[in-house]
């Protein structure tokens, strides 16, 4: 569909706003980590989520652990969801499901040993670690029980992927894969692993293979160019506010596909709270002007100059 030049106008423009002002967004919705507010007990300090979890496993649980199951081999660490697992977390994330979480993880081989060290959890924790609950509910689990999650290294990557990265994945498999679900499973801290398995569950999902990747940035850029052309001619129509949601969604377009040029998994809204930073993706391509007219050229141009760049010969 050939677009008038009035209409690419009105696209370039749209889209130049909307990405030059990403970082002001961004900055925006970032807030104090140390930040006291929703209830928080003070003497937590400036403490992150992370940072929390960090503590809470090595003044609580591993002790616990050690002295209840002595030589068991796992791995702990701030795994799942959360946006803590990626250090975005600010005064906000506190309202809800943040605290005192943590992640256990043991190879299949030592399945057996996962009943006891539930009940070990369950009889030795305390109420309250730094003056927070370590029982309290989630929106997954309202009952208030304690969020420190025990499984299998293939249970909990299934529960979170919808398939085992220890068995030799599909390419339906690699393609059912969201971004967020690598990232819950993959980019959290580790405060201390004895295991074989999460080293070779990191190590499959790192990126896709070749030939999934090539499709996925198919994909990518043709859903981008079949959008592009109505951003203009619904605003060359009257419809103002259809013309800002097609903008809106071309720029998150965008995003997604500087995620994939950068080969980094992309978090559930990549626009938000610094995500492209933190990734390693802003990096990776040149920052967009703030002009009007220049920042959507300048972005489009080296993501193509990227895309020739990662795309094999």
């Amino acid at each position: 569909m050939a677009a008038s030049g009035r209409q690419k106008e009105w696209t370039r423009g749209r889209l130049a706003g909307l990405i030059a002002g990403m970082g002001e967004s961004e900055s925006a919705t970032g807030g104090a980590a140390g930040s006291t507010t929703n209830g928080t007990p003070e003497n937590i300090g400036g403490l992150n989520g992370a940072q929390l979890a960090r503590g809470f496993h090595r003044e609580v649980v591993a002790p616990l652990v050690a002295a209840g199951l002595p030589g068991l081999r796992h791995a702990a660490g701030r795994l799942g969801s959360g946006s803590d697992v990626l250090g975005l977390d600010d005064a906000m994330s506190r309202d809800h499901d943040w605290g005192c979480r943590l992640t256990l993880l043991v190879d299949e081989a030592d399945r057996a040993a996962l009943p006891k060290l539930g009940e070990l959890l369950e009889r030795g924790l305390p109420e309250r670690y730094r003056g927070l609950p370590t029982r309290f509910p989630t929106t997954w689990a309202p009952s208030g029980s304690h969020q420190v999650e025990i499984a299998t290294v293939g249970d909990f990557a299934a529960s979170r992927l919808g398939v085992n990265p220890l068995i030799r994945l599909s390419a339906v498999d690699w393609l059912s894969l969201t971004g967020q679900s690598v990232l819950e499973v993959t980019a959290g801290p580790v405060f201390t692993d004895t295991t074989a398995e999460p080293r070779l569950a990191r190590d499959r999902l790192r990126w896709y293979p070749d030939d999934v990747e090539r499709y996925v940035l198919a994909a990518g850029w043709q859903r981008l160019g079949q959008r592009l052309p109505f951003i203009g001619r619904a605003a060359e129509t009257g419809q103002e506010l259809q013309s800002r949601l097609l903008a809106s969604a071309s720029a998150t377009d965008l995003m997604r596909l500087s995620f994939l040029l950068c080969r980094r998994w992309a978090p559930l809204s990549p626009r938000s709270k610094g995500c492209w930073r933190c990734s390693g993706a802003a990096d990776c391509l040149p920052r967009p002007r703030a002009s009007r007219h220049s920042g959507i050229g300048r972005t489009a141009t080296s993501i193509r100059r990227s895309r020739r760049h990662c795309s094999p010969a």
